[in-house]
């Protein structure tokens, strides 16, 4: 009966850490060490139309003409559906009725695509995020906090090895900007 308990206790302990493991995310992680700090201003206002970029309390904003220069520039031409992307994108971007919209309209729900669908969504996906990193170090953003204005942000870079590698992208990096002690854009990805 012993010999029962050891197995089945074993069996558990093996079951938890592979359901634990499963469950990590390095990005969640904070103690990354600090490589570069900055204050960044923001633009006290944009022109319309304009598109944002919600995070609970906060909102970038950026005009939508320069959502498509900032997204557009200095891409790579050898993407997967690469005209057609940037056509569906500014295409949309110019379609825009009311002056003020949330980004989420030009971000479906991945899984009901497929094929060539899929790839333009993913490529786009790609294009907001760079328009609104990009309107950000370039101060082209506005960006309120609690629906209020504020002129600038601390920007944080943090960069260090994850704890626990699976492969050799075991680098991460952690992007914040933070205004009033409220998050309002992070980002992380992990390379080698």
């Amino acid at each position: 009966m012993t010999m029962k308990k050891n197995i089945l206790v074993a069996t558990f302990i093996w079951l938890f850490s592979y359901n634990a493991k499963a469950e990590y995310d390095p990005c969640a992680l904070d103690f990354y060490p600090v490589v570069q700090k900055q204050n960044f201003k923001h633009a006290l206002t944009v022109e319309q139309p304009a598109v944002f970029l919600a995070n609970t309390n906060s909102k970038i904003i950026l005009s939508v003409a320069d959502l498509i220069d900032l997204s557009t520039s200095k891409l790579n031409t050898n993407m997967p559906y690469y005209e057609e992307t940037i056509k569906h994108f500014k295409a949309r971007l110019l379609s825009l009725e009311k002056p003020l919209e949330d980004i989420s309209f030009l971000q479906p729900d991945l899984s009901s695509l497929k094929g060539r669908e899929q790839q333009v969504a993913i490529n786009i996906y790609g294009f907001i995020i760079k328009g609104f990193q990009a309107g950000l170090f370039t101060s082209k953003a506005m960006v309120t906090v609690d629906d209020d204005v504020v002129p600038t942000s601390t920007f944080t870079l943090q960069v260090g090895d994850e704890p626990q590698p699976i492969d050799e992208f075991n680098k991460v990096h952690k992007i914040k900007f933070i205004s009033n002690g409220e998050i309002v854009y992070e980002s992380c990805w992990m390379d080698k």
